[in-house]
């Protein structure tokens, strides 16, 4: 329905049963893995290395290394110019400039074939609305903190798509 709304074409198809059932387990056993990970070594954003895994992993081995590689893209160049920024603007620029990254991440978010964009300007709300009264060191902390468990969700991703996602065996008389 919201699909609809905003106007995103394609129409969605149902996962066949095995690939959807591979597909649940396969996300149940990242997001514990995650969770498990978190716990030990004590991420304070931990949350985000989930986010990015769900986020990411769909049940077409092509669409998932597709979404990884544009998650990992746009949160890092979000965050390092968020990070660059708030590192030495004020807080009134850092907000105004929240402000102008939300609108347009928001408007990227309708476009289904703008990800790269969508969280290039998602990361930078975030990041801006953050750092806008933190010391430039913690706000790249923060920034780091971000793309590198963007990467561990996105790497645990490709994994489990290795793992549990095959390609369909062609039937016979049919090319593969």
């Amino acid at each position: 329905g919201a699909a609809a709304v905003v106007k995103l074409h394609g129409t969605p198809r149902p996962a066949d049963r095995s690939v959807a059932a591979r597909h649940a387990v396969a996300l149940a056993v990242g997001s514990m893995a995650l969770l498990l990970i978190n716990r030990a070594a004590g991420f304070p954003h931990g949350n985000w290395g989930l986010l990015a895994f769900c986020l990411v992993f769909v049940p077409l081995a092509g669409h998932t290394t597709a979404k990884v590689r544009d998650r990992v893209i746009g949160t890092t160049v979000g965050a390092i110019v968020a990070a660059s920024i708030a590192a030495v603007a004020p807080p009134v620029v850092c907000f105004a400039l929240a402000a102008v990254c939300g609108v347009l991440a928001v408007t990227y978010a309708t476009m289904s074939d703008r990800y790269v964009q969508f969280i290039s300007f998602l990361t930078p709300t975030i990041l801006l609305i953050y750092g806008a009264y933190r010391p430039p060191l913690q706000v790249i902390g923060l920034a780091g903190e971000r793309v590198g468990l963007t990467i561990l969700g996105g790497l645990l991703a490709l994994a489990l798509t290795i793992w549990f996602v095959r390609p369909h065996k062609a039937q016979p008389n049919q090319p593969a």
